[in-house]
C-alpha cells in the first residue's frame, strides 16, 4: 500500500521534479481548487443578493401598509388615541425599517 504522506512516494511518483518545484505546484494546484470553489459560490451569493432585495422590498411594502391602515382608522363615538401606544409603536416600525 502506498503512503502519500511520505515524501519518498511523491518522488517516486514525480522523478524530474526537485522539492521546491513539487510544492509550487502542489501549491498552484491548491490555490485553482480554491479558487474554482470560490467561483462556484459566488453564483449562490448573487442569487441571495436577489432574493434578500425581494424581502426587503416586501417587508417595506407591508410596513408602509399596515401604517397606512393603522392611519386611516375612522375615530367615531368619542373614540380617543393614546400618543404613548401611537410613539411606542412608531418606534417599532423605526427599528423594524432600520
Amino acid at each position: 500500500m502506498t503512503d502519500f504522506n511520505d515524501y519518498n512516494t511523491y518522488a517516486m511518483l514525480f522523478p524530474y521534479l526537485n522539492v521546491s518545484t513539487f510544492f509550487r505546484y502542489l501549491m498552484i494546484l491548491f490555490l485553482i481548487v480554491v479558487l474554482l470553489q470560490l467561483m462556484k459560490q459566488m453564483a449562490y451569493l448573487d442569487d441571495w443578493a436577489v432574493l434578500e432585495r425581494g424581502h426587503i422590498d416586501a417587508l417595506s411594502g407591508t410596513v408602509e401598509d399596515l401604517e397606512a391602515s393603522t392611519l386611516r382608522l375612522p375615530l367615531t363615538g368619542g373614540a380617543k388615541v393614546c400618543m404613548v401606544f401611537v410613539s411606542w409603536f412608531d418606534a417599532c416600525i423605526e427599528t423594524l425599517l432600520h
